[in-house]
């Protein structure tokens, strides 16, 4: 519920009243005479022209007629809801309850959101529960099911956002906003703004016999930022503001190029769908729209909300889309597809995985490429209204797990296309909270709103780096790193995983980074033909401001085999003790994965008791013992190979002079020890 609105992609709270049914028209002497029967007729054909507004005066008129029916006064409920006028909406969703608490189980549900909406928490979780008793007979339980545990999990966490707000300040942007919604804005540089939103400030009546061209359409407008001030917005001069359909959602692509936006219009159903366009900059003006293949847009359900990033390290373009096609995992998901400059061609679009989307909606997605952070808005994770805004880090289908933003970002509303500016202290969100300008009630319709920070929120890492190698004894001897890489690391601690989220390049041994506290982030250098080195830093109990620093040295490979100690087998065996396992764990592996591109080849000896032959045989079987550990531990086997030399390498005597036994020379010489070789890109460049 509450989805209408936002299924015409946030932006048709206008009022398209028809001629023949218009509230303005129908509601009088000669409407009050006309039996209840024809009444409700006239409401249900009211809907199948998307004519809510004449719908819901409708309905009350045959309320009016027909108090008892409580299925009406279920349906118009539902309607208020849709229209986002959620004090009535919930009115009418306890005289249900009241009257028939068990013959409209929904009811229950959607008198919860409402109550959510309006931030009455204790009541709508009261609601919630009512409804946990009824809803297992329901045809679609089992997503119901999920949608109640994520509304009660918003609940739990409502207090706290509001009682530990952001310090932030949100207020509407009135140079921009009219009583028509105003949705989608997307920041072209600092001074310019992109947004889409109707072209005229008024209630139309449209009558059956007008042309297509006579319906309001939304159109791309852009506004300036001078001396402060954003100026008032001016349509966009291009051809792709085409007047029969909607355009909205504009992003544009990363190198300027190409204007990535959404074409909409109702199909012979009446239902809005919407198909992503491209338009190439030309002499400054966007021109040659076209719509996108390689299956982006699906015949029959609706593309739109596109996003772009970029691959940190691949540098391939990645776009971000919102489809409601089939085999997603709720309404309307996230999907991605990435492009491939040398085919000219983007992927198969693939669904961004359940840790982003939910059995509800996710929607408005941007990413936020400095700190390879998506935001988007979405109704399925634990939220305090309807749509909130959360982000996670990650990349295509690889995600942390959302974290809801705070408020007043969110509010009881509706929060949805959140973006930054590029200087990123000043940000905008789209909201219907109260405050915002309206034509029918106080949270209807869509405004854009500024979000200022009065503060710097960040803190400085200062990260000095050096490169030394096994010639460089003293500290003080390390050279600066040149031509090196910084990767920048999200750390989840609950699961482990870390998300690529920047790099940046350093030559001179010294870099800043900004990053944003209560979170753990790990820095790596690497630099080719070196290891890289990594360090942690937390900054969870960091203030706003604060500066840290963090010091890696990276050595450069040694063509000599680096021992590994304390790696023991029984006698005779292959077998890695438990001991051996941990010792492999915290030193091969543990390089192996902070350096995914080496390859390495490990070599086991022994010392010289027994047969030459034997030695040698067993030594083999030890080094692939390793070899498979680590390949199950999830090392790539191309990266790794395993040879045994037996007795052949001694690098100590076996033997003392006088031919006794040397039982410290044969303990040295029974070792374990591995050589970089190469590395996976030298492999694929050979090819």
């Amino acid at each position: 519920m509450g989805k209408m609105l936002r299924y015409v992609l946030f932006t048709l709270c206008t009022i398209l009243l028809l001629e023949p049914l218009s509230a303005q028209q129908l509601i009088g002497d000669s409407l009050t005479r006309k039996s209840a029967f024809k009444v409700k007729r006239m409401a249900k054909q009211s809907l199948r022209y998307n004519d809510t507004y004449s719908a819901i005066e409708l309905y009350e008129l045959y309320i009016k007629k027909r108090p008892k029916k409580i299925g009406a006064q279920f349906e118009l409920a539902q309607l208020r809801q849709q229209t986002r006028d959620y004090a009535t909406a919930l009115d009418l969703y306890s005289q249900v309850t009241n009257t028939e608490p068990d013959l409209f189980p929904k009811a229950w549900f959607y008198k919860g959101q409402c109550e959510k909406h309006l931030q009455k928490y204790i009541e709508a979780e009261v609601s919630f529960e009512e409804f946990k008793d009824r809803y297992r007979g329901l045809k679609d339980k089992s997503k119901f099911r999920r949608l109640i545990k994520a509304e009660m999990a918003g609940i739990v966490i409502a207090d706290s956002l509001w009682n530990n707000k952001l310090p932030v300040l949100v207020k509407p942007m009135k140079e921009l906003n009219q009583k028509h919604t105003e949705s989608s804005p997307i920041f072209i540089s600092d001074s310019l703004m992109y947004f889409s939103a109707m072209a005229d400030d008024i209630l139309p009546i449209i009558g059956y016999d007008d042309s297509v061209s006579a319906i309001p359409r939304m159109k791309i407008f852009e506004s300036k930022l001078v001396n402060g001030e954003w100026s008032a917005p001016t349509l966009l001069e291009s051809e792709i503001n085409d007047q029969d359909y909607h355009i909205t959602n504009p992003v544009i692509g990363p190198k300027g190029k190409y204007l990535y936006y959404s074409v909409c219009a109702e199909n012979w159903q009446g239902k809005i769908v919407c198909r992503i366009f491209q338009s190439r900059l030309v002499n400054d003006v966007w021109k040659r729209p076209e719509e996108m293949g390689f299956g982006i847009n699906e015949s029959g359900f609706t593309s739109t909300q596109a996003a772009v990033a970029v691959e940190p390290k691949r540098k391939r373009t990645i776009l971000y889309f919102v489809s409601d096609r089939p085999g997603g995992k709720g309404g309307k998901d996230i999907y991605f597809t990435r492009y491939n400059v040398r085919n000219e061609e983007w992927s198969k679009p693939r669904n961004c995985g359940s840790k982003l989307n939910t059995v509800g909606n996710e929607e408005t997605p941007w990413f936020d490429k400095s700190r390879g952070t998506m935001y988007f808005s979405s109704d399925g994770h634990p939220g305090i209204g309807g749509m909130d805004v959360f982000s996670s880090v990650g990349m295509m289908s690889k995600w942390s797990i959302p974290k809801i933003s705070g408020v007043p970002i969110n509010s009881a509303a509706d929060d949805i296309y959140f973006k930054k500016q590029p200087r990123e202290r000043y940000q905008v969100i789209v909201s219907n909270r109260p405050g915002s300008l309206s034509l029918w009630n106080t949270t209807c319709c869509d405004d854009i709103y500024e979000v200022f920070y009065p503060s710097n929120i960040d803190m400085i890492i200062k990260v000095t780096g050096f490169e030394t190698s096994a010639d460089i004894e003293k500290l003080e001897d390390r050279r600066p790193v040149k031509e090196g890489t910084t990767n920048i690391y999200l750390l989840d601690p609950e699961s482990g995983e870390r998300y690529l989220i920047q790099t940046d390049s350093m030559n001179g041994g010294k870099l800043e980074l900004s990053l944003e506290p209560g979170s753990i982030y790990q820095i790596e250098i690497e630099k080719p033909g070196y290891f890289s080195a990594t360090s942690i830093v937390d900054t969870r109990k960091n203030n706003i401001n604060d500066t840290a620093s963090a010091e890696l040295t990276i050595k450069k490979w040694d063509e000599k085999p680096i021992i590994i100690p304390n790696i023991y087998f029984d006698f005779g065996s292959a077998d890695l003790t438990s001991e051996s396992r941990n010792t492999v764990d915290t030193t091969i592996f543990k390089l192996l994965t902070e350096n995914p591109t080496i390859i390495v080849v490990i070599s086991a000896h022994t010392d010289s008791k027994g047969s030459s032959a034997l030695n040698k045989k067993l030594s083999q079987r030890r080094a692939e013992s390793i070899t498979k550990y680590l390949i199950q531990k999830g090392i790539d086997k191309e990266r790794l190979s395993g040879v045994g030399y037996g007795e052949s390498k001694p690098i100590a005597p076996n033997e003392n002079p006088d031919g006794t036994d040397n039982p410290d020379g044969r303990a040295k010489n029974r070792r374990v020890d591995f050589s970089v070789t190469g590395t996976k890109l030298d492999i694929i460049s050979s090819d």
